[in-house]
């Protein structure tokens, strides 16, 4: 997805109960500028950005472009256009979100909606072998 798509930055929130929000679990910058404010493990973000709307409604959210989204909150550096938001399930409840966002308006579409829920799954799974054990 990343040189087809122009990838600026893709993210793994999990959730954290003891602070009520999407904590970054991990992170890897492309296109976008790494002014060293984001880091895995220390930063957050609350419930009302689009992150935020795929983790409660526990449904992608697909961004065509950020200008025409009031709920899409910049991150320091940023030059996002589009942004793709997929929940993470374990037990079928949202645990985390992955996101990936584009310095290119549209650049994600019903196709790339799929392919990052399949990896999303693979991600859930994972978590759960960890944590939980196989099922």
């Amino acid at each position: 997805m990343s040189r087809a798509h122009s990838l600026q930055h893709c993210a793994l929130f999990l959730w954290d109960p003891a602070v009520r929000r999407l904590r970054l679990a991990a992170h890897h910058w492309g296109a976008g500028e790494d002014l060293g404010e984001v880091r895995a493990g220390a930063w957050t973000i609350g419930l009302n950005g689009v992150c935020g709307r795929a983790f409660t409604t526990a449904v992608p959210a697909l961004v065509l472009d950020v200008e025409d989204d009031p709920d899409f909150l910049s991150f320091p550096g940023s030059r996002t256009r589009s942004e793709l938001a997929v929940p993470i399930f374990l037990d079928a409840r949202p645990m985390g979100v992955v996101n990936v966002e584009s310095p290119r308006v549209a650049a994600y579409g019903p196709a790339e909606v799929e392919a990052l829920s399949s990896w999303a799954d693979l991600v859930g799974e994972a978590i759960r072998s960890f944590y939980v054990g196989p099922a």
